[in-house]
């Protein structure tokens, strides 16, 4: 199994099923961080498209179960991050405290502030948000980022002990911590951004209002897209859903084995093409043996709702997935 440098997304996986080994049968969950970087940017002057909605970075939960080296069975949902709910319209006298992220996108022409709750709760951790700079520009001007790698808040938990500078330990930057796997092994499956995702199934992510301390404050549900915690279940969401079902649909039956691209005597080979409306996809690459002609043909994974960068995410995640499991499949 090739590994690569994953750059701006990170990946996670965690055991959570070894059946017996009668039938060869094991399963993963596996999580991955998903941004929009490539089709995103509150910063003038970079080039790229504005896409007039985004929900920011979100946090990819697949379910796999793999018999005898092949996929059985597969599901992938995106999670919103508390950069989708913990946005909110300030409300006078309602006692949410907010930040105030100013001279940003509201859409795609559009220029105006931004709103944040200030105070958050997930799991057994209080944290308070402060705005993230982008340290190449100055403060309250274009540079701030709201839907690319780089968040525009940066939430820490209150009681960080003195002298802590990462999140190594606790979450010192919220995102910094969900993206650092504290376990051991040959594969890093990320157990916190698990973490974060049990706790927002369980309900345990909330906004804070009239916080005082970290002991005294009111809890208030996240403001989600119709009280999803799933992009995948939003009623406006129904070509993305259409998508990752047909995703999971191709996958089952196959062997992963993927890297984006590869170079041979001077030609690149790469795993995606558009065609049409949809995705192909060449699983020779991953195998360092591409010809040009093993495209296949993912009907319903729609070019519109998927970029490539956003594919080499779902893909590295099931990478890792199943190259944990695929071993004890054959055994």
């Amino acid at each position: 199994m090739k590994k690569r440098n994953l750059g701006l997304v990170l990946a996670a996986s965690s055991l959570i099923l070894l059946s017996g080994c009668s039938n060869h049968t094991v399963s993963r969950l596996s999580s991955f961080a998903i941004n929009d970087d490539e089709v995103f940017s509150n910063v003038e002057g970079e080039g790229k498209e504005f896409k007039k909605f985004s929900y920011g970075t979100r946090y990819l939960k697949s379910e796999m179960t793999v018999t005898s080296g092949k996929v059985a069975s597969l599901s992938l949902k995106e999670v919103f991050s508390p950069m989708t709910w913990a946005r909110i319209t300030p409300t006078e006298g309602d006692g949410v405290e907010y930040i105030t992220i100013e001279n940003a996108y509201v859409n795609a022409t559009t220029k105006g502030n931004l709103y944040f709750a200030k105070y958050i709760k997930i799991g057994d951790y209080v944290l308070e948000g402060s705005v993230r700079k982008d340290t190449s520009g100055d403060d309250n001007a274009a540079n701030y980022r709201f839907c690319t790698v780089g968040q525009s808040v940066r939430y820490q938990w209150v009681n960080t002990p003195e002298g802590v500078t990462d999140s190594t330990s606790y979450p010192f930057d919220l995102d910094a911590y969900l993206s650092i796997d504290s376990t051991t092994g040959t594969y890093k499956y990320n157990d916190r951004m698990i973490w974060y995702i049990d706790c927002m199934e369980q309900g345990k992510g909330k906004i804070l209002k009239n916080y005082t301390d970290p002991e005294s404050y009111t809890e208030i549900e996240p403001n989600l897209p119709e009280g999803k915690i799933y992009r995948n279940d939003v009623s406006t969401e129904s070509l993305f859903k259409t998508s990752v079902e047909a995703l999971c649909n191709y996958m089952v039956g196959k062997s992963v084995r993927y890297a984006r691209s590869y170079q041979e005597k001077g030609k690149t080979y790469r795993a995606f093409r558009a065609s049409g409306d949809s995705w192909e996809y060449n699983p020779m690459v991953g195998y360092s043996k591409p010809d040009g002609k093993s495209y296949e043909k993912i009907n319903g994974l729609s070019t519109s709702v998927f970029t490539e960068s956003h594919l080499d995410s779902y893909f590295n995640c099931l990478n890792i997935a199943f190259a944990s499991l695929e071993f004890d499949s054959l055994i």
